[in-house]
């Protein structure tokens, strides 16, 4: 079975929902999930070994969480050694205002900087969508990212 380290940014709830719901899934499916919800930096070298799973809304002008500005910090300013890391990505944010899911699509050019090895397609959640977020992030863990692994 796979191990994930997942890393939230969340404002409003709706990521860390997300995250806790994967978490729980992924562990009653027998993997060993551990969710970050305030990311200290270092902590992603500790868990070289997990396969990352990045869970970011969006906020203010296309903005990063203030819980995922470290994670950040760091991939941009002292790198940890994650060339070929393997990391998925779900964003979430509302297609209604001009930079939608803009966090997510930041924390993707860092991971992909560093040659990070993405395993399969983003999941990108539209707050505009009538599905719960939670359903879709769940749809999305069984029938891509699993399989991806």
């Amino acid at each position: 079975m796979a191990k994930f380290y997942i890393i939230v940014g969340s404002v409003m709830g709706t990521a860390q929902g997300v995250a806790e719901t994967l978490t729980e899934k992924l562990n009653s499916l027998g993997h060993t999930a551990v969710c970050d919800k305030q990311y200290q930096q270092g902590s992603l070298t500790d868990k070289l070994d997990h396969n990352l799973l990045l869970i970011c809304s969006t906020t203010g002008m296309g903005d990063l969480p203030a819980n995922m500005q470290a994670l950040a910090a760091e991939l941009r300013d002292c790198p940890p050694n994650i060339y070929q890391k393997p990391y998925a990505q779900i964003s979430l944010g509302d297609s209604s205002y001009p930079n939608f899911a803009q966090a997510g699509f930041t924390l993707a050019d860092l991971m992909q900087g560093l040659a990070a090895k993405r395993l399969c397609d983003d999941c990108i959640i539209d707050a505009q969508d009538n599905k719960p977020a939670t359903k879709i992030a769940l749809e999305w863990l069984e029938n891509t990212l699993l399989s991806a692994i």
